[in-house]
């Protein structure tokens, strides 16, 4: 599903690391989202910073001076 996102992290796997499950990824491939467990929890994991659509945002917080 797209939606607008400006800036964000993204998650690289190493041989240290917790297995994951990738939920999302960004237009370049890259990992955007991630979750699994870790112990007796449950985490999930963003570098996505999510935001209203561009339009939306342009609507509520612009004003013409």
């Amino acid at each position: 599903m797209p939606f607008y996102y400006h800036g964000g992290c993204c998650f690289e796997p190493n041989s240290t690391t917790v297995i994951y499950n990738p939920l999302a990824y960004y237009p370049d491939g890259s990992v955007a989202m991630i979750e699994g467990e870790l112990g007796r929890g449950y985490y999930l994991l963003s570098g996505v910073h999510f935001e209203l659509q561009a339009v939306v945002y342009w609507q509520k917080n612009c004003k013409l001076l």
